[in-house]
């Protein structure tokens, strides 16, 4: 059982590797995010997984021009449970400038209160010379994507 555990693990680090995909879960109760090893690599990390606060995971990976936007659909999902999609622009841990599409759910707890959250990330680096685009303003429309 173990061999087959450590066999999938391994499958689905590549494929998120292939896919530039990484996953996150997050516990409400503590308010922490565990990045997989994919994720922080395409955050400009050294590719190891970690564990970070959403407060922090905002002030260091969010452009500060989209926090606010950000945090309201993150915040609505997490307290009402049920899907979320952020599509903003991110940092790097370089400084570097990236394009961030998370989706995820928000799991209930046995009072059917949000519990635990959860899902997928893919990012693309614009092009040099190509800048970041704004997001578009509205409550949780998502921009288009950068070509």
């Amino acid at each position: 059982a173990e061999t087959e555990r450590r066999e999938q693990t391994a499958l689905l680090e590549r494929a998120q590797a292939v896919g530039k995909l990484g996953s996150y879960t997050i516990e409400l109760r503590t308010r922490v995010i565990a990045i997989s090893r994919e994720l922080a690599r395409v955050l400009g990390l050294e590719g190891e997984a970690f564990e970070i606060t959403i407060d922090e995971f905002r002030s260091r990976f969010v452009h500060e021009d989209d926090r606010e936007d950000w945090a309201a659909i993150a915040d609505a999902a997490l307290l009402s449970g049920g899907p979320m999609k952020i599509e903003r622009r991110s940092n790097r841990a370089n400084g570097g400038g990236i394009w961030g599409s998370l989706h995820g759910e928000v799991e209930g707890d046995a009072e059917g209160g949000p519990r635990r959250g959860g899902g997928a990330g893919s990012w693309q680096i614009p092009p040099a010379g190509r800048g970041r685009q704004p997001p578009r303003s509205g409550g949780g429309a998502s921009p288009p994507r950068p070509p």
